[in-house]
Parts: C-alpha cells; structure tokens; sequence
C-alpha cells in the first residue's frame, strides 16, 4: 500500500485527508515488512502449483503422444 499511494508521507497525507490517525513511519515499515513475507509465501505457493500443473500437463501431452505412435503402426 504504501508504494501504490507513493510512500509514507502521501499515505499519511491521505489517510489525513479522511480524517483518519496517522501512522508512524517505523509503524508503517513493521506493516510493510509483514505484509511482503505473506506476500512471498503466496507468490511461492502459486509458483509452486502453476510447476506441478504445467508438468502434469507436459506428461499427460506425451502419454497421448507415445499412445498415438503406437497406433498409427
């Protein structure tokens, strides 16, 4: 969030602007570094069933492919 919005300050400026309590840059920091370590467990997660898919997808191409070799003889 705080990049999207452009750092701490404009983070704090808009949450201002809404009449919000402002959070402290070592707060935000905290925040940031929870977020990006859930962030990577997800990312890794999905890397790692997008792997698994397209592997079971290139054996199951060349199971069809060997079954249709052997039919065509």
């Amino acid at each position: 969030m705080i990049d999207s919005l452009g750092g701490p300050r404009r983070e704090n400026n808009m949450l201002a602007t809404l009449n919000l309590k402002t959070i402290s840059d070592t707060n935000l920091k905290k925040m940031e570094k929870r977020a990006g370590d859930v962030i990577e467990q997800v990312s890794a997660e999905s890397t790692q069933t997008a792997a698994e898919e397209a592997y079971r997808n290139e054996m199951e191409y060349f199971h069809y492919l060997y079954l249709y070799s052997h039919y065509i003889k």
